[in-house]
């Protein structure tokens, strides 16, 4: 037997209840089923179980649950502020103090995780560097830098549209002119 001690009030000597054991004690003390409450508030039955059992790990966003429990809280007559700033007193506990999960080693997902991403990383190093060097061998390679390397491109040395200068063509570089007749 535990001793509990004689002036002080119920609150301190006993755990308080999780919002959705008292959600489910209401609930159960005025006759009504699960299945009532998620026919009659539109609530989803799976949202349902798991708001009067506080477990939310099938939901990424706990605060999701916010505006179901609000509902819950109304059809059962309950005030609905007081139990959603509850809802979120308890979702934030939860967070600041996870379960500790001894059913799964440390790091078990992160180790399978870091493999693929790493093996992701050298498949793409290496088509990058397939890609190169088909770009390098290319036949197409080749003609543009030996363009480049010709030297500069002159364009009073190429030859332009009839009529262009006068009807004179340009000479080449480093040619005479040729003679005009009168």
């Amino acid at each position: 037997m535990s001793a509990k001690p004689a002036g002080a009030p119920a609150a301190q000597r006993e755990e308080p209840a999780s919002l959705g054991a008292d959600l489910t004690r209401v609930r159960e003390r005025r006759g009504r089923s699960r299945e009532d409450v998620a026919s009659e508030t539109h609530i989803p039955a799976n949202y349902v179980r798991m708001i009067e059992s506080d477990d939310y790990s099938m939901i990424a966003d706990q605060l999701y649950m916010l505006p179901f429990v609000r509902r819950y809280a109304a059809f059962l007559g309950m005030d609905e502020d007081e139990v959603a700033m509850r809802f979120v007193r308890e979702v934030q506990r939860a967070d600041n103090n996870p379960p500790s999960r001894l059913d799964h080693p440390l790091g078990g997902g992160v180790r399978k995780r870091s493999r693929r991403s790493g093996m992701f990383m050298v498949a793409l190093a290496i088509l990058v560097i397939v890609i190169g060097l088909y770009f390098y061998f290319s036949p197409h390679h080749g003609p543009v830098s030996d363009a480049l390397s010709s030297g500069p491109f002159h364009p009073a040395a190429a030859p332009g549209p009839a009529g262009a200068n006068g009807g004179a063509q340009a000479a080449p570089a480093g040619s005479s002119p040729a003679p005009q007749n009168p």
